[in-house]
């Protein structure tokens, strides 16, 4: 955010099996730049293997 510009609207725009948190003047931008690939898209894939690892180090951890 820059400075004295104030806090965005965000608008919760579902893309396949994904919600997204768009700014609201967005939201058809975002929509129609991802509509063709959302079937491809899984924003939480990344997600889950930093979550595992994370959870591999704590095992490792205690373990040692």
């Amino acid at each position: 955010m820059l400075p004295g510009s104030g806090p965005v609207p965000l608008q919760v725009l579902a893309i396949g099996c994904n919600r997204l948190a768009v700014p609201s003047t967005d939201v058809q931008r975002v929509h129609d730049a991802l509509a063709d690939v959302a079937q491809y898209l899984d924003l939480a894939e990344p997600f889950d293997r930093i979550r595992n690892a994370i959870e591999e180090a704590h095992r490792l951890s205690r373990a040692a």
